[in-house]
């Protein structure tokens, strides 16, 4: 992990991530803004399988909670209710799409940033791309 040095200048920081003039530091990795070739939003299509398996499972537990509720007691069926919502609210959630930010290196491809909201990851990548422009060209030693 690099330091960051005073003649640094910080263009974006939030969480775990940390956009300077020189480098891209992601949680424990660092990457050299000049060796940035590409940075590429993709839009990343929610996986309905986990969220059709919990409203199945909400829609069963809706249906054991009025079945049951003579048996197990009307506090029963207030928590399998208050569940049921719960869970409903994260199948929905779950199928939400969301964008990813990725940065490609001649070494590896990193995902760098994610978040539901296309703005978001748009402003990382103008970041980004703001951060390369200002690199100038790469240094290539000599053979």
């Amino acid at each position: 992990m690099y330091a960051i040095t005073q003649t640094e200048k910080t263009l974006f920081e939030k969480g775990a991530l940390k956009i300077t003039d020189q480098r891209v530091v992601f949680e424990e990795e660092t990457y050299l803004i000049e060796d940035i070739t590409m940075v590429d939003i993709q839009k990343i299509d929610p996986k309905p399988t986990g969220g059709i398996g919990l409203l199945i499972i909400v829609l069963l537990l809706i249906c054991l909670g009025f079945v049951n509720s003579d048996v197990i007691g009307e506090y029963a069926r207030i928590g399998v209710g208050l569940s049921s919502g719960g869970l409903l609210v994260l199948a929905l959630m779950m199928m939400n799409e969301s964008f990813a930010v990725w940065i490609i290196t001649e070494e590896k491809v990193a995902e760098v940033f994610r978040s539901r909201k296309e703005a978001a990851a748009q402003e990382i990548a103008d970041v980004l791309n703001k951060a390369r422009a200002g690199a100038g060209p790469r240094s290539v030693p000599p053979k």
